[in-house]
């Protein structure tokens, strides 16, 4: 499994990687951009139904939601 290594506004790594949009980490390992996301620290994080829908389905344990960072 994947793990959050660093965030700081406008950027999470993941994994090795540095994402600059948001992202979904499911379950099995895969971490992927969120559909139709917008880029850190421009407009809202709003979470859509299809993305619960997903999470849903991938049966997690434990659902996170992180709203962001302002430093």
């Amino acid at each position: 499994m994947p793990r959050i290594e660093s965030f700081k506004f406008g950027s999470i790594a993941v994994g090795g990687k540095t994402y600059r949009r948001d992202i979904l980490m499911l379950p099995d390992g895969t971490v992927k951009r969120r559909r139709d996301s917008i880029r850190f620290g421009i407009g809202s994080h709003v979470i859509k139904k299809g993305e619960i829908d997903e999470l849903v389905k991938a049966n997690p344990e434990v659902v996170v939601v992180g709203t962001g960072t302002n430093a």
